[in-house]
């Protein structure tokens, strides 16, 4: 009876079909034949390491009466048929090379590490790109909500806050514009000569003279009336 503790052996059965399409007198057969076997002692490992490390618990556990004796048949199994194939495939890796049977394992071994360090590689890498691009750090609260400063004008003491401003004089007349070479001819000042005021001067005094003697002087005026008050 077969285990059933592994899965089918799929590079086993890989090798034995491609065993029987090439050959190795064929240097492209020989390549393919030695790849084929290299992936099967890959898994060989790899199910040796899974019995070392899974073995002793199982036995803890049958001890115990967790599980049943079964299990530790079926593993026992597993390692029999394990042993089998690891015999078959050392006889065939001396067909390919003399003594490769003693080191084929220890070389599968490497492979498996050289396969876990590429892809911990390509995961460092995928991971890469989104540590590359940090958050911004959080701005601290206190800087956040501090107000801007703003320029204010400097406060007038109380007193002189609360008095009114003095009201704004209005004159009753604009005072009058000086006159400038752009205003209009007739607004400017006539020029008048020293002669023509002496005229204007004359004839002002003649003509209050005129007016005097037309007008009774007020001396004769009361002696009128003193005359009407005797009669």
């Amino acid at each position: 009876m077969a285990s059933t503790y592994f899965a089918d052996h799929m590079p086993r059965r890989q090798y034995a079909e491609l065993s029987e399409m090439y050959s190795l007198a064929d240097p492209d057969g020989h390549k393919i034949l030695l790849q084929a076997l290299m992936r099967r002692a890959m898994l060989d490992v790899q199910r040796i390491m899974q019995i070392r490390e899974e073995k002793p618990q199982l036995q803890n556990l049958v001890r115990s009466g967790v599980v049943g004796d079964a299990m530790m048949e079926n593993i026992t199994r597993a390692e029999k048929e394990l042993d089998q194939e690891v015999q078959e495939l050392v006889t065939e890796a001396e067909l390919y090379k003399t003594g490769w049977g003693q080191t084929i394992f220890q070389e599968a071994g490497q492979m498996l590490q050289l396969q876990a360090q590429a892809q911990a590689q390509k995961q460092a890498q995928q991971q890469k790109p989104k540590s590359a691009n940090p958050a911004p750090a959080p701005v601290p609260a206190a800087a956040a909500e501090k107000p801007k400063e703003s320029k204010k004008q400097p406060s007038l003491p109380l007193e002189v806050a609360s008095k009114p401003p003095p009201a704004r004089v209005r004159s009753k007349s604009p005072p009058a514009a000086a006159p400038t070479l752009d205003s209009d001819p007739d607004d400017l000042p006539e020029l008048v000569t020293e002669e023509e005021l002496q005229r204007r001067a004359d004839e002002m005094a003649a003509q209050l003279l005129r007016e005097e003697a037309a007008t009774p002087s007020s001396a004769n005026k009361k002696k009128n009336k003193s005359g009407k008050k005797r009669k």
